[in-house]
């Protein structure tokens, strides 16, 4: 299971490291380079291309992190990037 967390200046960093008191949790925090995954070429953090082979890239680190465990990933810009999450 992976788990999102977004929104700016909401206390998303707390919320994670509470759930990452435990021992079936990995919390990432704001892994941005991961999310730019295909689109270096974009500059702003809302500008993005999505594609199955972005997608499956992605995802496919995320669970390689994850080893098994629920994966709190932790990037409130993901609020402008809710097409790729969603389709992550």
């Amino acid at each position: 299971m992976i788990i999102i967390v977004g929104m700016p200046r909401s206390g998303t960093t707390l919320v994670a490291n509470i759930l990452g008191q435990s021992k079936l949790v990995k919390v990432l925090i704001e892994p941005h380079i991961l999310w730019r995954t295909g689109n270096f070429n974009c500059l702003n953090d809302d500008e993005y291309k999505t594609s199955t082979r972005i997608v499956n890239r992605i995802r496919s680190r995320f669970y390689k992190y994850a080893n098994g465990k629920i994966l709190i990933e932790k990037s409130p810009i993901n609020c402008v990037r809710a097409k790729l999450v969603y389709e992550t």
